[in-house]
């Protein structure tokens, strides 16, 4: 009872803070933000979605605790009830005893008191006969022990009682303690209760925030990158291989040309890297725990039978929606990749059922989901379908079938939801996807995606190419350390072939640079990226060599800006990247 009252008065006053509730993720005019307007929204909101999950944690474990706690209170109060119950009879079984008790010691009382009236101690020195005497005596002395013996017995059956009546009001008392605590705890749990469903009600909130600002960001890059653009995940036919920009001479010296590993974010599958590992030999479950981190595949009996398609109404799930899928050529089979086509099937069952919560919601047909054809392809699809029937990949950590994200290229490596969104999932890991030797599975050794390595971007001056002249690298890395060194200036640094009015030219650039005490670049000779081969996936430094100097930067910094500055429409897709130089 001690430990329980000191553990309730050392609980400390619970609440999510107020200041998590900000109002300065606004998306009200998102439609008219530009895309570093954009970026540092996104950048607000997701760190207000970081406060409220920190800030959550442990009210969560407090909570958790209180409910412990009120358990432990009802089960000991259940307790109490059933001792209290025995108590009272045990007492009212002892008040019936000491009652005959007392009867028995009255009856001896009176018998002893007539008999001592009779043959009192006078009349038994003057009496003749010495045997009555005898006899009266012993009888007397009998009486009189066994009148003390039921006087003994009395009070040993009255301190019986008074002991359970003592302890059955340490009990009362212990209740009465427990009931008070029990409805303080409960009281603070609803409070908590309370504040963490306004919690969760606003990251919901913000979640809708962001996606609504990611697609903003999506359309602007669109607009930026259009006619670089190609499919998320592979798609029903094999992808044509874009040019690659090492076999074209842009006409200029030096020149750099920023190519990406993978397309287009790296979490989860890597399709062409699952079509790599199949034809090495393994098979769909040594592909899929390759790439999904603690699961198992089992296969469900539970399953939906139908699933909501958008644009196509109600449809057998196995039998039309999944033999209907889009992701990854049928060909491969032929290719010595058949196990990825099962692979295919499995994940795409998955990512169905958790996205729609095994049917309860809908799916849409595109690639923001999973691409459905509206038809059967038949052959070797649905064969894949068929022979995987009902299988799934489920979370060892949540037992639950996980949304199994994948997409076409990791360039090597994938990364975890919590790198990419911001958002932790168990299933996700970051893999280096290479054989013994080092080789890739999505690489030219096996699977040979067209997106391994790519310049993204191209102008028709330079060849089609993506290749960069030395000062406009220096102007690039010139916007990066602008922002670093004053991150309001963000707004001005977009990419100066296609002004908005606000922004600055690279000499402008220049001048604020000087205005802050920096020391600009006028020509860069060479740029070292070779972070990228220590094997994290990403490329963790940029080291810029010039007239300025060296300078090493974020690799991450580097590609944000690099992505809002370059020309036309020359960007990195992901944040593993390596720069060539003619």
């Amino acid at each position: 009872m001690k430990k329980l009252l000191i553990l309730i008065l050392l609980l400390p006053l619970l609440f999510v803070g107020r200041q998590v509730y900000s109002d300065d993720c606004d998306t009200s005019s998102v439609s008219n933000l530009n895309e570093s307007q954009v970026k540092e929204m996104i950048g607000k909101c997701q760190k207000n979605w970081e406060m409220i999950v920190n800030a959550k944690k442990p009210h969560e474990e407090s909570l958790r605790q209180m409910e412990k706690q009120l358990a432990a209170f009802q089960a000991r109060l259940n307790t109490i009830a059933s001792d209290l119950k025995q108590k009272e009879i045990k007492i009212n079984e002892g008040d019936a005893l000491l009652g005959k008790q007392e009867e028995i010691l009255a009856h001896r009382v009176r018998q002893f008191y007539i008999k001592s009236f009779y043959n009192t101690p006078l009349l038994l020195i003057f009496s003749e006969n010495k045997s009555n005497v005898e006899d009266v005596v012993r009888v007397l002395a009998y009486q009189q022990a066994t009148t003390n013996d039921d006087k003994k017995t009395i009070i040993k059956i009255a301190l019986y009682i008074k002991n359970l009546e003592d302890k059955k009001k340490q009990l009362e008392t212990e209740k009465n303690q427990l009931s008070s605590l029990q409805t303080n705890v409960s009281e603070q749990a609803g409070k908590v209760k309370k504040l963490l469903t306004e919690a969760n009600a606003y990251q919901v909130k913000l979640e809708g925030q962001i996606s609504q600002l990611s697609a903003r960001q999506e359309q602007l890059l669109a607009e930026k990158y259009a006619g670089s653009n190609y499919p998320m995940s592979v798609g029903e036919t094999e992808p044509s291989r874009p040019v690659d920009d090492r076999t074209i001479d842009p006409g200029f010296r030096p020149a750099f040309d920023f190519f990406t590993f993978g397309y287009p974010h790296r979490v989860g599958m890597s399709q062409f890297g699952a079509f790599g590992r199949a034809k090495a030999g393994q098979n769909a479950e040594t592909i899929l725990k390759a790439y999904y981190n603690n699961v198992r595949i089992e296969k469900r009996d539970n399953l939906m039978g139908n699933i909501n398609v958008n644009g196509y109404g109600s449809k057998s799930f196995e039998d039309e929606y999944l033999k209907g899928i889009g992701e990854v050529p049928s060909i491969w089979a032929e290719k010595g990749g058949y196990e990825a086509l099962k692979v295919q099937a499995i994940a795409a069952r998955s990512y169905a059922v958790s996205y729609t919560n095994n049917g309860q919601g809908s799916i849409c047909t595109t690639q923001e989901c999973q691409v459905y054809i509206g038809h059967n392809k038949g052959g070797d699809w649905e064969r894949a379908v068929n022979d995987t029937r009902g299988v799934v990949i489920v979370s060892n950590d949540t037992n639950e079938v996980i949304k199994a994200w994948y997409a076409s290229t990791a360039g090597g490596y994938t990364r975890t939801s919590a790198d990419v969104w911001g958002r932790s999932t168990p299933f996700t890991k970051r893999l280096a996807d290479l054989d013994g030797a080092g080789k890739a599975y999505e690489g030219p050794s096996y699977g040979d995606s067209p997106w391994f390595y790519v310049a993204w971007g191209s102008r028709s001056e330079y060849g089609n190419s993506a290749w960069l002249k030395s000062e406009e690298v220096a102007d690039i890395t010139n916007a990066l350390m602008l922002y670093k060194a004053d991150g309001g200036t963000l707004i001005h640094l977009s990419q100066p072939d296609k002004s908005n009015g606000d922004t600055w030219s690279s000499d402008r650039v220049k001048e604020e640079l000087r205005n802050r005490g920096k020391n600009p670049y006028n020509s860069v000779s060479d740029v070292d990226t070779s972070s990228w081969r220590n094997g994290n996936g990403i490329t963790s430094t940029v080291i810029i060599h010039g007239d300025a100097g060296d300078n090493t930067f974020d690799g991450g910094d580097y590609k944000y800006v690099f992505n809002i500055r370059a020309p036309a429409n020359v960007h990195l897709k992901t944040a593993l990247y390596n720069v060539e130089k003619k």
